[in-house]
C-alpha cells in the first residue's frame, strides 16, 4: 500500500473505477470510500464510469480545499504515518568530501504570531452549533459505551462504569459534543483500549492526549490526598493510574463544574493552539537538527582533511627516516673501510722499515674493533632484525 496525499488520491480515483484502484493498493473500495470520506475527497457518483464508455461527457467534481483542522501534506492512504505536520527542510547530505557543503535551508518563518493563530481558531469555533446530544451519538462515543459495558461486566472494585450515572452521562454529552465539532472540522477523533480506555485528537495531524476525570462517579476511587475543588477535571496528557492523579505534577490540568458550549468552544480553540505551539516547535526543532547535520559535516571534514595532512607529514618524516638510516649505515660502512685501509698502510709502512713502533699492536687492534663495530655488516641477525624494525614496513 503507497502514501498517498488528497491530491494523488483524488486523481486516481477520476482515472479509474474504485475496485480496480482498491485492488492495486490491496485494500477494499469500502475502505477506499472511508478514507474519502474522511479525507472529504469527492469520488465519482454511481453510473459515471458507464457514462464514459457511453461516450457521454462527465464533469469532474473539483476536490475541495482541506478542512481547517487537517494534517498539513496529509497521507489518506498508506501503511506508514498518514500526516507529517511540520513543514520539512530540503537539505541533501553530501554523499562525499568532494561534493560541496550545500547552504543551510532557511530558518522556519511564521506568519502570524500565536495570539493570532488564537483569534482565528477563535473565529473558527464561533459558529458552531455544538447541540449535539446522545441522541446522535459519535462513533467514538459508541466506543466509550462499550468500554463501560466491559467495566460493568468486569464488576472490578477500582474501575467502575464511567458513564451510566448523571454526572457521567453530562460528561459523555460533552465529549460527543467534542467529537463532531472536532470531525466537522477536519480533525480525527481515536479512543484507544477496551476497558482501560484514552481519548486522542489529531488536530492539524498532532496527537493530542485528553483525559477528563469525573469526580462525582469515580470520586470514591481517588487518592484521598487529593480532594478536587470542581466536578470534573481535564488536562491535555494521559495518565494511566488516574485513582492517583497529583494535579501538580500536571502542566495542563484544570477543573470544572459544567460544560457549556463556551467551555467546549474554549477547549476546541485550546487544541488548535497546543496542536500550532507543537508543530512550531517541532519545526523550529528539525531546523536546529538541519543545522547541527550541517555543522557536523563541516567539521568531520576538516578533521578528515587535518588528519590526510597529518598522514602526509607522518608518511613524509618516515620516509626521511629510511633514508637517515640508510646514509648512517652507508656512511658507517665508509668509515670502517677507511678505517680498515688506515691499518693496512700503516701494517705495510712497519713492515717495511722493520722498526717496530711502540704501542702498534695495541693501537691496530683496538682499530680493528672499531671498524667491526661501526660496520652494520657485521651485525648478528638478531641485530639486523632490530635495525630494520626502525623502517616500519607493512607487508
Amino acid at each position: 500500500m503507497r502514501n498517498l496525499t488528497r491530491e494523488q488520491l483524488y486523481e486516481l480515483l477520476w482515472t479509474k473505477p474504485t475496485t480496480e484502484i482498491a485492488k492495486e493498493l490491496g485494500v477494499s473500495d469500502v475502505w477506499v470510500g472511508k478514507v474519502c470520506k474522511r479525507g472529504n475527497i469527492p469520488k465519482p457518483p454511481p453510473g459515471h464510469w458507464q457514462k464514459i464508455a457511453a461516450g457521454k461527457v462527465i464533469r469532474k467534481l473539483p476536490l475541495p480545499p482541506p478542512r481547517p483542522l487537517q494534517a498539513i501534506n496529509m497521507y489518506v492512504l498508506g501503511d506508514t504515518s498518514r500526516s507529517r505536520y511540520y513543514r520539512p527542510f530540503d537539505w541533501p547530505l553530501p554523499k562525499t568530501d568532494d561534493e560541496p557543503i550545500p547552504p543551510p535551508p532557511d530558518p522556519p518563518i511564521f506568519s502570524e504570531q500565536m495570539e493570532q493563530v488564537r483569534a482565528r481558531a477563535e473565529a473558527l469555533m464561533a459558529p458552531l452549533k455544538l447541540n449535539e446530544t446522545l441522541t446522535r451519538p459519535h462513533a467514538m462515543t459508541f466506543r466509550l459505551l462499550s468500554g463501560d459495558e466491559r467495566r460493568a461486566a468486569k464488576n472490578w472494585s477500582w474501575q467502575k462504569p464511567r458513564f451510566s450515572h448523571a454526572s457521567g452521562k453530562e460528561l459523555l454529552t460533552a465529549l460527543n459534543r467534542l467529537f463532531w465539532a472536532w470531525e466537522s472540522l477536519g480533525a480525527e477523533v481515536r479512543v484507544d483500549g477496551l476497558t482501560n480506555q484514552s481519548i486522542a485528537i489529531d488536530v492539524l495531524g498532532k496527537h493530542i492526549q485528553l483525559t477528563v476525570l469525573d469526580y462525582r462517579g469515580d470520586g470514591n476511587s481517588l487518592d484521598p490526598r487529593f480532594k478536587p475543588g470542581a466536578k470534573y477535571g481535564l488536562h491535555w496528557e494521559y495518565v494511566h493510574d488516574t485513582h492517583r492523579l497529583s494535579p501538580k505534577s500536571l502542566k495542563t490540568y484544570r477543573e470544572y463544574d459544567n460544560f457549556q458550549a463556551e467551555t467546549l468552544r474554549a477547549l476546541l480553540v485550546e487544541s488548535v493552539v497546543i496542536a500550532e505551539t507543537d508543530i512550531r516547535r517541532h519545526e523550529q526543532s528539525h531546523y536546529e537538527w538541519i543545522i547541527r547535520q550541517r555543522d557536523d559535516v563541516i567539521r568531520k571534514r576538516e578533521e578528515r582533511r587535518l588528519a590526510a595532512i597529518r598522514h602526509h607529514e607522518e608518511v613524509q618524516q618516515l620516509i626521511q627516516k629510511r633514508i637517515d638510516l640508510t646514509e648512517v649505515a652507508i656512511s658507517r660502512i665508509a668509515n670502517a673501510e677507511r678505517l680498515r685501509s688506515l691499518i693496512d698502510a700503516f701494517d705495510q709502512k712497519i713492515s717495511a722499515s722493520g722498526h717496530p713502533v711502540t704501542g702498534y699492536e695495541k693501537w691496530r687492534r683496538w682499530a680493528i674493533q672499531q671498524a667491526n663495530e661501526i660496520d652494520p655488516r657485521s651485525m648478528s641477525v638478531e641485530h639486523i632484525e632490530q635495525w630494520i624494525s626502525h623502517f616500519y614496513l607493512h607487508e
